[in-house]
């Protein structure tokens, strides 16, 4: 009774002060009473006096008295707006802000530490820088008044920065080549970086952009002497590498190459003429001299029109830097005229049926022997020796035959034989032939004469094979079938096996998805950032955090931490050394699980997918604890539960059935 009394002089005390302090609200404002703090703690009549508000028995939040003077500032200021969150070098990041004039601006880690802090300007929007590290992080900004109202937290925005400089893993300067007269600069980085190369003292400079793990190579062309040569690598993220090294060019001469073919069956000889960049001079081929200058990937091209012949080309050059060089290139030969051809053949052989054929040609060149388009015999030259004899499988007639001499170089003249073949028999052939027909006649009469003799004994073997064969028959197709049925058998228990594993991986997931409860983790034990009230524990496990990238169209996941996940009641938590991520139930739009052991998951706080990576051994425990987290969230766990009834039952009605051998019992079930 004591309490009751009490608590209802505070609340009449409290009315009391709520309705002076609305009056003066109303006369001085009246279309702003009702935004007054003091509005949602105590009753106050309104603008119109249409209604009275419900007193809650708080007058914290109202002033004292009649007038402002003495009056508590209890307004805080709006909601800061964000906007262009940007990563810097050197790990830090910036956004820009625009809070209340005067307003304390503090940028914070979700869930996390205090990063920067500032003083808000007013209307104009300013930039605020903060320390980032390196990985990415979300963050939140609010805006505190000078009375210490607090806004309500901004928009979340993510950043992801980098702190470390990119790493030249590799700097090397070779040494001077002859030919081209460069100096090859190679380098690796450990990231993908943009490169500058540039020599003291000297104009211009190389750019380019270099792979993470690939070798940069770039030729530079120097004048002989000592130079220093810088390499500057610069990430993404804005980060710098910077390393000289001293380079020494010593070239007395240069070494210019020369590239032909050996051999050309056309007066225009193609030439090839490589050196320094930019380098000039003459080409000499026989009597005939060009002017040559190589162009900046130091290569030239040029073309002689000479009569047939042997030439050697002679090439003289002089780089932009002064030095000289002279190379004789390999000789080759113009042969534009096709070769000489002469055939004939052997009469008298060709009177026994064998069609050799003698062809008189250059030295080299590959002679083809042809009736119809379709060819009959072929060879080669010696590079010695101009004639050669072929033999033709030619059946007896008349036959037109074509003799095709192709030179090196590849010119060709043709050439038309007729050619008689006969089959006439040698007397020796005829003796030999009357002897093996003797032969054979003989053979014959004496193994007829043999059987005829004998023929009782060989018909009684006859039968006797006869039935062994039959009997032997029988063993093997009994034999038969008992080795299909022992394979079935061993089929049988194998199929068994992956039956009884699977029917027992599916009762498991069955008394998963109807007996998952959870325990709710002591806040030193919760690793994965601020525990929620009541918040219970389902599963934890070890995974990787992957994000969904889009790259030239191409769309993959990327592994972007290594770390830990818990399946909560409420959400998804990944913590990593580098990053942290969360999957609210209560912002959860769609989620797909994907047969390489990952579960990509879309929120609405978020507007790229990410999601987790884990071993495929696990696959089916963690998508289920997820489905079943989610639909407890959304009350719907009972068609978890029954789903997966209904995957045991079906995989019940698939046990394999034992074999039966024919003509008997089925054979004794295992049990399971």
């Amino acid at each position: 009774m004591l309490i009751s009394a009490a608590l209802r002089r505070a609340l009449t005390a409290a009315g009391v002060v709520c309705l002076t302090g609305a009056a003066v609200l109303t006369s001085a404002a009246p279309a702003s009473a009702h935004r007054h703090p003091c509005h949602a703690r105590h009753s106050c009549p309104s603008d119109t006096g249409s209604y009275v508000c419900g007193d809650k028995g708080d007058a914290s939040m109202c002033g004292i008295g009649g007038s402002d003077e003495g009056s508590v500032d209890v307004v805080a200021p709006s909601e800061p707006k964000v906007k262009n969150p940007v990563p810097r070098p050197g790990g830090k990041g910036s956004v820009t802000v625009t809070a209340e004039r005067g307003a304390t601006i503090v940028v914070s880690e979700e869930y996390g530490d205090e990063v920067a802090r500032a003083t808000a300007t007013g209307a104009a929007a300013q930039t605020v820088t903060f320390k980032a590290g390196t990985g990415e992080r979300t963050y939140v900004v609010t805006a505190t008044d000078a009375a210490g109202n607090e806004s309500y937290s901004s928009d979340t925005f993510t950043l992801e920065t980098d702190a470390g400089k990119p790493e030249l893993t590799s700097f090397e300067v070779k040494a001077v080549d002859p030919t081209s007269a460069a100096v090859e600069v190679t380098f690796l980085t450990n990231e993908d970086a943009r490169y500058e190369l540039t020599v003291a003292g000297r104009k211009g400079k190389i750019t380019g952009e270099a792979e993470a793990g690939t070798t940069a190579i770039e030729p530079l062309w120097l004048p002989n002497g000592d130079h220093n040569l810088t390499a500057t690598i610069k990430d993404a993220a804005g980060n710098v590498t910077r390393r000289t090294e001293t380079v020494t060019v010593e070239l007395d001469s240069l070494n210019p190459e020369l590239v032909q073919g050996e051999l050309f069956r056309v007066p225009r000889v193609p030439l090839s003429v490589y050196g320094p960049s930019e380098a000039g001079g003459v080409v000499r081929v026989g009597t005939v001299t060009r002017k040559v200058t190589l162009g900046k990937d130091g290569s030239a091209d040029l073309a002689f029109d000479l009569p047939d012949g042997t030439y050697q080309p002679e090439v003289e050059l002089v780089d932009p830097f002064g030095r000289r060089g002279t190379v004789s290139g390999e000789p080759f030969t113009v042969d534009t005229r096709a070769p000489a051809l002469k055939a004939t053949y052997d009469e008298e052989a060709a009177r026994y049926g064998t069609a050799t054929i003698t062809v008189t040609s250059e030295p080299g060149t590959r002679i083809t022997l042809s009736e119809r388009g379709e060819q009959v015999a072929t060879g080669r030259s010696s590079s010695v020796r101009e004639s050669m004899r072929l033999t033709a499988d030619l059946r007896p007639g008349r036959h037109r035959l074509t003799v095709s001499a192709v030179d090196r170089a590849g010119n060709k003249r043709t050439h038309g034989l007729l050619i008689t073949v006969r089959d006439d028999m040698t007397t020796g052939e005829i003796v030999r032939a009357t002897l093996w027909v003797l032969g054979i006649a003989l053979a014959v009469g004496a193994t007829a004469l043999l059987l005829w003799r004998r023929r009782r004994r060989v018909i009684v073997w006859w039968a006797r094979r006869r039935e062994a064969a039959r009997v032997a028959a029988e063993l093997r197709a009994q034999a038969l079938r008992e080795k299909q049925l022992r394979h079935a058998q061993q089929q049988y228990e194998r199929e068994m096996v992956d039956w009884r594993a699977e029917h027992r991986a599916l009762s498991e997931l069955h008394d998963l998805a109807r007996d998952l409860r959870g325990e709710v983790y002591e806040d030193d034990r919760f690793r994965w950032g601020r525990r929620k009230k009541g918040e219970r524990v389902l599963l934890v496990l070890t995974a990787r955090l992957v994000e969904v990238r889009s790259r030239q169209g191409v769309i993959s996941l990327e592994e972007t931490d290594r770390g830990e996940v818990a399946v909560t009641d409420r959400r998804v938590l990944f913590a990593g050394p580098a990053k942290r991520r969360e999957w609210d139930y209560a912002r959860w739009l769609d989620h797909e699980h994907l047969p390489q052991g990952a579960t990509v998951i879309m929120v609405s706080n978020r507007q790229k997918s990410s999601g987790i990576a884990y071993p495929i051994l696990e696959a089916r425990r963690v998508r289920l604890a997820i489905d079943v987290a989610l639909a407890d969230h959304r009350g719907s766990r009972d068609q978890v539960v029954r789903r997966t009834r209904r995957d045991l039952e079906a995989h019940t009605a698939t046990r394999p059935e034992p074999p039966r051998p024919s003509g008997s019992e089925p054979l004794r079930q295992p049990t399971a």
